[in-house]
């Protein structure tokens, strides 16, 4: 048995041991790392190879379709080649047809050309006598271009002569209308006469119209503008054909006094006719068309012209009182106000109401009330103011069945009518003088 070792023996052993351990711990630890990096490597290389193996597989998988689609694209292009193939075939037989055909027309045209020589060798005899006649041509043209010459130098005298004649012929319509003019002037009458118990120089003259002169017309309106410078006349009706009276219908016509110039403004043309209407004169320029047969049915609104450009507009009447629809009655202008009194409804009936429109208010006023003896139901009838605007005259008119000459006037602030009798001259008959009333 041998001897047991102290401590420090025991100690000095275990020390070599635990370095030697160490080292072998160390020389593990080493070999450890240099696996992992020796895995890690591994690890790397083998994503390589395995993404190389995926791009080639993606790329073998492209090669695949783009060799089916080229396999297909081949098969169409050989079947297309295929029926081009058989289009070519058809068309060398249809060529070889066409060949056939042109070697008998050729064979027809080699005839033809054969025959076409010997009408050439006739035609050629033909030819000569032909320039026998070319030659005499040439003769008679020199001779019809001299001819021609003698009718232009013939023509040229003549259009002179005829210009000459189209100046005389306006000198002469010159003279026409100053001769006609003349005699219009010559034709003037002054005639002295005694009228309400005073002298009175009554002077009448002509006048030849010029312009667009309106035909003839009944019914239709004519006002006074411009301090008497102007007649404005409005439709009216013509007993001619309806196109002629449509058109007149329509239609407004100025005339220019001092010129004696008539105009016809387009402008002022309106979409229907109208005929037995009145117009008024309101304000300076204006013209105020009231009632009338408008088309076929008699009419009660209210049309104001502008003389200034010439156009029409509409005032928007207020109020739920108007007129009934009427023609042939008569109106007269106060200041601001227009009076319209009597006339004849659509159904023929007779009327003598008075209404007042206000061209302020824009409003209509039936005068029920009115003292004094209004006159009688009638058409025709004319209205005139004074100058101070205080009475309204009304004269004549027709009753239905006879024309009336009573004269009756409407104190205008007492809204009162009366009656001015008239002294028949001794001349006038029965009749007459019981159409005063």
């Amino acid at each position: 048995m041998p001897p047991k070792a102290n401590g420090k023996d025991k100690k000095k052993q275990e020390e070599p041991l635990e370095v030697k351990l160490q080292e072998e711990v160390k020389l593990l630890e080493r070999a450890r790392n240099d696996m992992q990096v020796e895995e890690s490597f591994v690890h790397d290389k083998y994503k390589q190879i395995k993404a190389e193996n995926e791009r080639l597989q993606a790329e073998i998988n492209k090669y695949r379709s783009r060799l089916g689609n080229a396999t297909e694209d081949y098969a169409d292009i050989l079947e297309h080649r295929q029926e081009q193939i058989k289009a070519e075939e058809v068309k060398l037989r249809s060529m070889q047809a066409q060949v056939e055909k042109l070697d008998s027309e050729l064979k027809q045209n080699t005839e033809e050309v054969k025959n076409l020589k010997e009408s050439n060798a006739a035609q050629a005899a033909k030819l000569e006598d032909a320039s026998a006649l070319l030659q005499d041509k040439e003769n008679l043209e020199d001779a019809v271009r001299k001819q021609h010459d003698l009718i232009e130098k013939q023509s040229e005298e003549l259009k002179y002569l005829r210009n000459k004649l189209e100046e005389q012929d306006k000198e002469l319509n010159t003279a026409r209308g100053h001769l006609e003019e003349l005699t219009l002037k010559s034709s003037a009458t002054t005639e002295l006469k005694i009228l309400f118990e005073e002298p009175w120089i009554l002077q009448t003259s002509h006048a030849r119209l010029r312009g667009d002169v309106p035909m003839d017309r009944e019914a239709g309106s004519l006002c006074v503008l411009a301090g008497g410078k102007l007649l404005v006349m409005y439709g009216g009706m013509s007993r001619i054909s309806n196109q002629t009276q449509d058109g007149l219908g329509r239609e407004v016509a100025v005339l220019n006094v001092e010129t004696m110039q008539w105009e016809r403004p387009g402008t002022a043309r309106t979409p229907m006719t109208s005929h037995s209407h009145t117009g008024t004169v309101v304000g300076r320029t204006k013209i105020l068309v009231f009632g009338g047969v408008k088309g076929e049915l008699a009419a009660s609104d209210i049309s104001i012209l502008n003389t200034d450009n010439m156009k029409w507009l509409v005032p928007q009447v207020k109020g739920l009182e108007k007129p009934p629809p009427r023609h042939g009655h008569a109106t007269c202008a106060v200041r601001e106000k227009v009076f319209v009194f009597g006339g004849m409804s659509m159904e023929g009936t007779l009327l003598n109401d008075l209404w007042v429109y206000d061209q302020d208010s824009l409003t209509w006023t039936n005068v029920t009330i009115c003292g004094g003896h209004p006159p009688s139901p009638r058409r025709g009838a004319t209205l005139a103011v004074t100058e101070d605007g205080r009475r309204l005259y009304m004269f004549g008119g027709n009753d239905g069945s006879r024309p009336l000459n009573d004269v009756y006037f409407m104190e205008i602030e007492r809204l009162t009518w009366g009656y001015l009798p008239v002294h028949v001259s001794s001349h006038n008959t029965e009749d007459e003088r019981s159409a005063k009333v």
